[in-house]
């Protein structure tokens, strides 16, 4: 499972959160600020899944901090990420300090996620 999101700043940056569970159903929330607002569905394949776990284990991202931040400064959004493989879990809030490697793992799977035929997804 994955989730991605980016957090709000003083100005205009994307808010949004990706949630991609192991069956590859996902939900993209469009918060504020963001390409697409409100909820949507796609379905990644197991490939897509297996891509994102590859480029995890690339950058040990199990060995990463959970946190990157200074808390005296105030204007800068997070990029928060969540990893779950088989029963391994792990979060990193990021936001200054950032690795170069994770800053890439993150900008490659923002990209990764966003750029799906996602669909408006409405609960009956």
């Amino acid at each position: 499972a994955v989730h991605f999101e980016r957090t709000p700043c003083f100005g205009r940056c994307p808010v949004f959160k990706i949630r991609v569970y192991k069956s590859g159903f996902a939900t993209y929330e469009g918060l504020n600020f963001a390409e697409k607002m409100g909820l949507y569905s796609y379905r990644f394949s197991e490939a897509d899944l297996d891509k994102i776990y590859e480029m995890a284990n690339a950058i040990d991202y199990f060995d990463l901090e959970s946190e990157y931040n200074d808390p005296r400064v105030t204007d800068l959004p997070a990029t928060i990420s969540e990893i779950q493989i088989n029963d391994q879990t792990h979060t990193v809030n990021a936001r200054m300090g950032v690795p170069q490697s994770l800053k890439d793992f993150h900008e490659n799977l923002g990209i990764m996620l966003n750029e799906r035929d996602w669909k408006p997804y409405s609960i009956r």
